[in-house]
């Protein structure tokens, strides 16, 4: 008898073109092709069943017809009615129950053996709201304290759930700084290429939508400075640029005002992403916080030159100076620098690059749905006994 597993997220999984989407369908596929009965649940404020990302056709897809924000109405409700202190665990109390209201009905006609969250938010609805009987593994996808501090209005939630997933060793330490719950780590995984890039090209490429948290007003400064210098180099911005049109217009507005336009290129979102990583030599990655950054492994699997900074979680843990990258200080002058470095030294970026490589093995996708295999097993027959 195979299991039935539902895949849980309050992210636009059907229309979103991120990591976190990439993540959600490659478990999806990859589970079905392992045996399991598949349900992928996600929130849409429009019709759309047909993801960004290739799917199999095996998978039944539900999208519960709602958009994945707070409703305007709850929060302004609470605004009004409640005292500061209490106002946010009545909003999330309120609109749990509104989005527990469309989940209901699909765990019902699904009957999961086992429900994976893809966030705490998530298993708040699961756990507190419709107090489901199915086994809940909880994934965590960013930096601890990002998903954690000053949310202990959620703790419980994660208690009650059967498991939570992170996806580093000191996520696992960060964790129990907050809650005393079972805990697994497992990686996102990251594919193997057997094409290899063109290290001697002038590319600069980063890879993320288009937002304050990637940081890539950092990147077009430093590239600004670089770029004094290395007049024959350019720089490949690839990401959504919708997300944020605010951030993204200060960024082509930043492009124009320093006379790059000939030399920055926004690509926006695509599936080709690989081919451009060929085409590339440096993989520049200025992000704030990450949890497991999927386009920074991508690129050192595919054996790039890549560099981040050193304050940026999972970043400077994956990046070990010198060894399989370069990471700098927190400022756009030290990227720049650093971009400088590896632009400076072919040798350095085939060093750096095949290092990188071999890292990312460690990470490859049997593996890491080897684990996921296990636990999914070992949570439903743990529930069983």
């Amino acid at each position: 008898m195979s299991y039935k597993v539902l895949l849980c997220s309050f992210y636009p999984v059907f229309s979103g073109s991120g990591g976190a989407e990439k993540v959600f369908w490659r478990m999806s596929n990859e589970l079905v092709l392992r045996g399991y009965d598949v349900y992928a649940l996600g929130f849409e404020s429009k019709e759309n069943n047909s993801p960004f990302f290739e799917t199999c056709t095996k998978i039944t897809k539900i999208n519960v017809g709602i958009g994945y924000r707070k409703s305007f109405l709850i929060q302004l409700i609470c605004l009004f009615i409640f005292k500061s202190n209490w106002r946010r665990k009545f909003r999330d109390y309120f609109e749990g129950k509104r989005k527990g209201k469309r989940i209901l009905p699909e765990i019902k006609r699904s009957s999961p053996d086992i429900i994976i969250s893809y966030q705490i938010e998530m298993t708040y609805v699961l756990k507190e709201i419709l107090r489901v009987s199915s086994p809940v593994v909880t994934m965590l996808h960013n930096d601890i304290d990002i998903l954690l501090k000053g949310k202990q209005r959620l703790y419980s939630a994660l208690e009650k759930a059967q498991l939570t997933q992170v996806l580093l060793p000191s996520y696992q330490k960060d964790l129990n700084k907050y809650v005393t719950v079972d805990s697994v780590v497992i990686p996102n995984e990251v594919p193997s290429f057997t094409i290899e890039p063109n290290l001697k090209s002038h590319v600069i490429i980063t890879v993320g939508r288009i937002c304050d948290t990637k940081n890539q007003i950092d990147l077009i400064k430093a590239f600004s400075i670089f770029n004094k210098t290395h007049q024959s180099w350019k720089l490949l911005i690839i990401g959504d640029c919708n997300s944020n049109k605010d951030y993204y217009n200060s960024c082509v507005k930043l492009v124009t005002a320093l006379h790059l336009q000939d030399k920055v290129q926004f690509i926006g979102t695509s599936l080709n992403i690989p081919e451009y990583l060929q085409q590339s030599s440096i993989f520049a990655f200025p992000s704030k916080f990450e949890g497991f950054p999927l386009a920074l492994t991508e690129a050192m699997s595919m054996g790039l030159g890549v560099i981040g900074y050193n304050t940026c979680s999972g970043v400077n843990e994956i990046i070990r100076n010198n060894q399989n990258g370069l990471l700098v200080n927190n400022n756009y002058t030290d990227l720049a620098n650093g971009i400088n470095m590896l632009a400076n030294s072919y040798q350095l970026r085939i060093q750096l690059g095949k290092q990188a490589k071999s890292d990312m093995k460690k990470y490859d996708s049997s593996y890491i749905f080897d684990k996921w295999t296990e636990v999914i097993n070992d949570v439903i027959n743990c529930q069983r006994k």
